[in-house]
């Protein structure tokens, strides 16, 4: 009882050191039953320390870092070996280190030091872990485990670590050393057990495919058991993932089971789609799955492949015949009218191209070489072109593979051979490109362009065409100009014309007039200005027309094509020669001669001199046709030849006019204004005699020519919406043509029938004098 209250009066107030003690005997100490009186406030460690020295019987060595205060109250009077574990715990709760240097000794190891590195004990048998909350470090040896897996296990578990704590994992030998207290050693022996078992079986099977892609099967299956793995994926320090965590190929479900667990598993969830891991490899050259996983999960796998491979139902084909739009034209039209915002859309492959290609231009054959008749050793070869109209017809390889669209469950062929579009879908999908089909297969309106091209002779007097046709006839016509045609055009600006005294004034600004307001030739010739450029008469038909310009007897008609085009298709009328020019000659002075005379070799090419109507109609409402007109004329220049080289190179003159007007249906327009003014002199006289100088225009005369003519063009455009326009149209030319109304008969079934050559119309078709006057 002495020593005791001696230990609690100690406990209270510090004690400085005493000099060298007396050895202690056992006498001096507690026995085991004694009970030790443990009440350290917020005391010194040192004084911690120095009871538990007492209490022992053992030497403490401290270091300079064994500092700071504990907290060790007991209100119950503990054993002298509770009391020793007691403290011993307390001081590793707030790190310090005890470490058995002797059996006498014991080193103590301040919280800024590792134990590690002052001889901690190293065991490698769970019977030599010492009693206690000794810090020792044990070798862990595995038999299946992986040391750098089990380290992340094991550092997630013992989170956060004390300043002694290390895990330290061995690859090569297979083992982990630990170093933490013997009670911890205790508990991480048990768990380590339990990792370190055998791993799963597992069988390795390939899968057969029948139908489906074994790369695509495998990227779906490998997405499915990711989803699964990703939601239960082990999370590390920071929240991320662990580091353990395979990739994608083997994703893991970290619920561990048993083996007997995992025999009972029938149904999936949510945590558990596949049971360990999985890995899955894409046979291409034979379309099998390889897979390597846990047995339970086979019948699972299998069921699964079987379904993702199951047959798919084809479809019962639509075929929607095409009448006058392209099928390879409106397929991109039908895919964006089916594709959902957001949606993805499947290019399928084609058997040919993706489109037709230009192919060469064809060029005409050489001409032969040419003989110099004046003994000049001079050879002239021709390099062929087309007619160099601004756009002509060309052979063009013609696509004629069909293209595949898949969108969704549906698929859209396009069957450009026959014109077709192929549907394979559901119900709703066929109606709905069936309903697309109906509005956009129409037949596009048509324009008739009848025209009318000639020439019209001038007087000297006249000063352009329309002024002669103004003196000669008392017709009526309307007048507009071009305002959009730049120079160098001739005729630009705004022609006005004004009627008789009382009359409204009419002034043209580039549009077509009303064909109330219709003026005399009279009235018009007051404000005409020279190099008129188009009329426009509005109700007069184009037979009187040029009935009127006949009549003048100086009108003489060049050519009278007629063109049909759809609504807002260029047509093109041209009608010219080509004429040889020579581009280059080369000259061999220096070298061999033939004949004494030095070769002359010339190239020779040919340059079109035509006349070019293009003409682009849009049909407005009303029937009301808005013309986008090109005339252009090449003509070679008369006397005006070049000499380059020795070669005689011809003038041609360009003269262009561009223009856009708005006609009513059926009307008649002039284009007119391209002049063109010859001058010829020609001598006659006696030989010889009319060749003197002086005397020698007594026996010549000379005549002086000139001669003016103006281009004249006339166009009647008629619009066919119905097949009943279009037949209303072929009665009105058909008397000018040698066909008989047989041939057209066939061609429209709507029509009414004809019999014994005489035409019986229907009351809705107008008759041949209706046809006239429109």
């Amino acid at each position: 009882m002495l020593l005791i209250s001696a230990a609690s009066a100690f406990a209270q107030r510090p004690v400085s050191p005493a000099p060298a003690a007396p050895a202690r005997t056992a006498a001096a100490t507690p026995g085991p039953e004694d009970r030790v009186k443990l009440q350290f406030p917020n005391s010194d460690v040192q004084d911690v320390l120095r009871l538990y020295e007492q209490l022992t019987g053992k030497r403490v060595i401290m270091d300079n870092f064994v500092q700071g205060k504990v907290n060790i109250f007991l209100t119950n009077d503990p054993t002298r070996e509770e009391a020793i574990q007691i403290i011993k715990i307390s001081l590793l709760m707030n790190g310090f280190s005890l470490v058995p240097e002797d059996p006498d000794i014991v080193k103590v190891i301040g919280t800024g030091k590792n134990p590690r590195g002052q001889g901690v004990p190293i065991i490698s048998d769970q019977a030599d872990i010492p009693p206690g909350d000794q810090v020792v470090s044990y070798l862990f040896k595995l038999r299946y485990a992986d040391p750098t897996e089990l380290q992340q296990v094991l550092g997630q578990y013992l989170s956060p670590p004390q300043t002694y704590t290390s895990v330290l994992p061995l690859p090569k030998s297979s083992s982990i050393l630990i170093t933490e207290n013997s009670t911890v050693i205790r508990g991480l022996a048990k768990i380590i057990d339990q990792i370190d078992v055998a791993p799963a079986e597992v069988t390795s099977e390939f899968i057969k495919l029948e139908r489906a892609d074994a790369t695509k099967i495998v990227d779906t299956l490998k997405d499915i058991f990711e989803k699964g793995a990703e939601q239960n994926r082990p999370v590390g320090p920071g929240g991320g993932p662990g580091r353990g965590v395979r990739g994608v190929a083997n994703p893991v479900v970290p619920i561990a089971q048993g083996e007997g667990e995992l025999g009972t598993l029938t149904a999936l969830s949510e945590e558990s789609v596949i049971v360990g891991k999985i890995k899955l490899a894409p046979d291409v050259r034979t379309n099998r799955i390889h897979v390597i996983t846990r047995p339970i999960n086979m019948p699972f796998i299998r069921k699964l492949i079987a379904e993702l491979d199951a047959n798919v139902e084809f479809g019962k084909p639509v075929t929607r015949p095409l009448r006058y739009i392209s099928a390879s034209d409106v397929l991109p039209v039908l895919v964006q009218a089916l594709t959902e915002p957001g949606g993805e859309q499947q290019q399928g492959g084609a058997g040919g191209a993706a489109g037709p290609q230009a192919g060469p231009t064809p060029q005409r054959t050489p001409n032969p070489t040419v003989t110099n008749p004046y003994n000049v050793g001079q050879t002239s070869t021709a390099s062929g072109s087309n007619l160099n109209i601004s756009e002509e017809l060309s052979t063009q390889p013609v696509d004629t593979a069909p293209k595949a669209v898949t969108i969704g469950n549906s698929k859209i062929i396009a069957d450009q051979r026959a014109n077709t579009i192929i549907v394979l879908g559901s119900r709703e999908v066929v109606v709905k490109i069936e309903k697309i089909l109906d509005e956009m297969d129409v037949k596009a309106p048509q324009v008739a362009l009848a025209t009318v091209i000639g020439e019209l002779t001038l007087n000297n007097d006249e000063q352009f065409g329309v002024d002669y046709f103004i003196r000669g006839n008392k017709k009526y016509a309307l007048t507009t100009n071009f305002p959009n045609v730049p120079p160098p055009f001739p005729g630009g600006g705004t022609t006005s014309a004004a009627p008789s005294p009382g009359g409204t004034p009419i002034t043209t600004g580039g549009s077509v007039f009303d064909p109330g307001n219709l003026i005399s030739f009279t009235q018009l010739a007051t404000n005409a200005a020279q190099g008129t450029n188009i009329y426009l008469a509005a109700g007069a038909t184009l037979a009187s027309v040029v009935h009127a310009l006949d009549s003048t007897g100086r009108f003489r008609v060049i050519s009278r094509p007629m063109v049909f085009t759809s609504n807002n298709k260029k047509a093109i009328i041209a009608n010219g020669q080509e004429i040889p020019v020579p581009v280059n000659t080369l000259s061999n002075v220096s070298g061999a001669t033939v004949a004494g005379v030095a070769s002359v070799q010339s190239s020779i090419e040919f340059k079109k001199v035509a006349l070019q109507l293009e003409v682009v109609p849009l049909i407005n409402s009303e029937k009301e046709v808005s013309l986008d007109i090109l005339q252009k004329i090449d003509s070679v220049v008369p006397g005006s030849n070049v000499n380059i080289g020795g070669n005689q190179v011809p003038t041609i003159a360009t003269r262009y006019i561009r223009t856009n007007v708005s006609a009513p249906n059926c009307s008649t327009i002039v284009l007119g204004g391209l002049i063109t003014d010859t001058k010829n002199t020609s001598k006659d006289g006696i030989p010889y005699l009319s060749r003197l100088p002086v005397v020698g225009s007594l026996f010549r005369s000379t005549t002086k020519m000139r001669d003016r003519t103006e281009l004249i063009i006339l166009m009647r455009p008629e619009v066919s919406l119905t097949k009943l326009d279009l037949y209303r149209l072929r009665q009105k030319h058909e008397d000018r043509t040698h066909f008989g109304p047989e041939l057209e008969q066939d061609d429209c079934p709507d029509c009414p029938k004809r019999s014994d050559g005489k035409q019986l119309p229907p009351p809705d078709v107008p008759t041949a004098k209706d046809v006239g006057m429109r």
